[in-house]
């Protein structure tokens, strides 16, 4: 019988529609998995490292919005295969946000 952790996060996790993009210091695109008010969930191509400080861009209720935040940890998920045939590994990094989101103009 698997013995259920009891939950770590203070604020409860909202599961985004599958293929809600984002960027990360507007140089690489990320899907949003889920968000909560004090982090974020993503996937992307790219390695980052944990501990690093980043600006998650996203579209929010049809608002453009900028949150800094941390890389709390960062694995590989899976692995794609481009349609040029190229294999690519997906990772899936935890954000929390340092400061709340705000919209950007």
């Amino acid at each position: 019988m698997e013995e259920k952790r009891p939950e770590r996060r203070r604020y409860p996790r909202v599961l985004l529609e599958s293929g809600t993009k984002g960027q990360v210091n507007a140089v690489y695109d990320v899907v949003l998995v889920d968000i909560s008010l004090g982090g974020a969930m993503i996937e992307h191509a790219e390695v980052v490292r944990p501990g690093t400080i980043v600006d998650l861009i996203l579209t929010l209720a049809g608002r453009d919005m900028r949150a800094r935040s941390r890389v709390v940890r960062s694995e590989i998920h899976r692995s794609d295969v481009l349609p040029d045939g190229e294999q690519v590994l997906i990772f899936r990094s935890g954000l929390e946000f340092l400061e709340q989101p705000v919209e950007v103009k």
